[in-house]
């Protein structure tokens, strides 16, 4: 149960420190930047941040190359404390804020071999509290109706973390999801290594 706080507590604390970055994106210039790149941009800005607090992270496109075409693919997936934590994330702004939006994602994760799985909502404009409670509300009232414990929910926009669900326990694995989470595994490995070695490059050019 410790351990399910801790990774759980840094997990967030990870989003809140990017979740400037998240508003960052959506304009430019005063216009809105399309959203499929800002939430791109966002997934990059995320890993980054967590490499270079000692966390382990990977994005859609190195899970593409080795996952099964019919596995969901995961937008971030942060390895913290040995629990890997899987991110889908979503940038809205009011007029087009869907509270479902992406859910369907982050239930489907649970079968790639995660520990806990996410739906990190991001809006780029300021929310009012009861714009909040609306929307905050059927997700938590979902999770409640079908008993989901495993999934978690954030809610962020320019002002910070506005709400959070957290999941009560990790997902629990059979063979298939253990032999998916054993690929993840070595991405992550391989990636930081990488990773490692393109860092220490830089450090020798300079």
């Amino acid at each position: 149960m410790a351990l399910h706080l801790k990774t759980i507590d840094k997990f967030i604390r990870l989003i809140e420190e990017t979740s400037h970055r998240a508003y960052a994106y959506t304009t430019k210039g005063g216009r809105p930047k399309r959203i499929k790149k800002a939430e791109r941009d966002l997934q990059e800005s995320i890993i980054r941040y967590a490499r270079s607090i000692g966390y382990r992270a990977i994005n859609e496109d190195i899970l593409r190359v080795k996952m099964p075409y019919h596995q969901p693919l995961m937008d971030v997936i942060v390895e913290i404390d040995g629990c890997l934590h899987a991110v889908e994330l979503k940038i809205m702004n009011l007029e087009r804020f869907r509270f479902f939006e992406g859910l369907d994602q982050a239930l489907a994760y649970s079968l790639n071999g995660i520990d806990y799985s996410w739906l990190v909502h991001y809006l780029a404009e300021p929310l009012t509290t009861p714009i909040m409670t609306k929307w905050a509300s059927p997700i938590e009232r979902i999770f409640q109706t079908f008993g989901i414990k495993q999934i978690g929910y954030l809610l962020v926009d320019p002002l910070g973390l506005r709400c959070r669900l957290e999941p009560t326990e990790p997902i629990k694995h059979n063979g298939q999801n253990e032999e998916l989470r054993q690929r993840i595994d070595r991405m992550l490995i391989l990636t930081d290594s990488m990773h490692a070695i393109a860092v220490k490059d830089t450090a020798n050019d300079e």
